[in-house]
C-alpha cells in the first residue's frame, strides 16, 4: 500500500467482493447452470478490474485470469 487511497481502494474491493458473493452464492444454488446476465456480469467485471489494479504481482490469484468475457456469458457457477 503506497498511500490512503490505496487502502480506501482495498477497503472498497473487499466489500464489493462480499457483497458479490453473497449475491452470486445464492444464484449458484438456485439455478448454477443458468447464464449471468449482462448487467451483473459488467458489475463483476468491474470489481475484478480494480482488484487487479490493487492486486498486482505476486498478490495477484490467477496470472492468467482478468475478467470474464462478455461474449461468452458464464454461469452463475463459473463466476
Amino acid at each position: 500500500m503506497k498511500n490512503e487511497d490505496d487502502v480506501r481502494n482495498l477497503e472498497k474491493l473487499i466489500v464489493q467482493l462480499q457483497g458479490l458473493h453473497a449475491e452470486l452464492n445464492l444464484l449458484a444454488k438456485k439455478s448454477p447452470n443458468d447464464g449471468l446476465n449482462l448487467f451483473k456480469l459488467n458489475l463483476v467485471n468491474k470489481v475484478l478490474a480494480g482488484g487487479n489494479e490493487i492486486l498486482t504481482g505476486h498478490y495477484k490469484p490467477f496470472e492468467d485470469f482478468d475478467v470474464f468475457d462478455k461474449d461468452a456469458l458464464p454461469t452463475n457457477s463459473d463466476v
